[in-house]
């Protein structure tokens, strides 16, 4: 007959202190993994505001340069207002329409497009009802948005003697992660075809 052991002998067990010690080490990995995924998110979400003020950027600078570029004489100019004859959505003889670019209190960009009261007459007038809409949002710094230049780059504020437009675009929407992400900056010459074609024919 064999004898029996006496309890709690050579028997592997676990002690408090091994527990706390492996509790605490597991809650530490735990914090860091998730220190580490909060990081991530943020990064994550600060990249996507980098590329969305990019991409607001280089809409609202492709419509700018596209609608001055067809500009053949200034009527109303600020650095973040202007309005202009154009040659934006006409036919190959008809007159120019009028824009209007401007920014809003809000940082919104807006275009209004008003075709001639009547196309045959002379001058032509535009007492009609724009076709407006928003070209862009999150624009801040608009007091640089358009700087007119003349011919020797200088800046000018006499409408018959813009030639070029430098047009410096700042966009900074809010920020998806909290974190603060810089504006996105685009700048651009624009050159004036039409309005130096109309000065020469003078």
């Amino acid at each position: 007959m064999t004898a029996r052991r006496p309890a709690g002998r050579d028997q592997a067990g676990v002690t408090m202190v091994e527990m706390a010690v492996v509790v605490a080490l597991l809650g530490l990995v735990l914090t860091m993994a998730f220190q580490g995924l909060i990081s991530y998110q943020r990064a994550a979400a600060s990249a996507d505001t980098r590329q969305q003020n990019l991409d607001q950027a280089r809409i609202v600078m492709a419509v700018l340069t596209k609608d001055l570029r067809t500009a053949t004489e200034f009527t109303a100019m600020t650095a973040s207002d202007v309005t202009f004859t154009g040659l934006l959505n006409t036919g190959a003889t008809a007159p120019p329409n009028q824009l209007r670019l401007w920014v809003d209190s809000g940082g919104v960009l807006r275009e209004a497009v008003t075709p001639p009261d009547n196309p045959n007459a002379s001058p032509l007038t535009y007492t009609g009802t724009p076709t407006t809409r928003v070209v862009g949002r999150g624009l801040v710094s608009t007091s640089g948005l358009l700087s007119f230049r003349d011919s020797s780059d200088a800046v000018t504020t006499t409408l018959t003697a813009v030639t070029s437009v430098v047009v410096t675009v700042t966009v900074d929407l809010p920020s998806q992660s909290g974190a603060e992400v810089p504006p996105t900056v685009l700048t651009s010459r624009v050159f004036l075809p039409n309005v130096a074609a109309s000065a020469s024919e003078e």
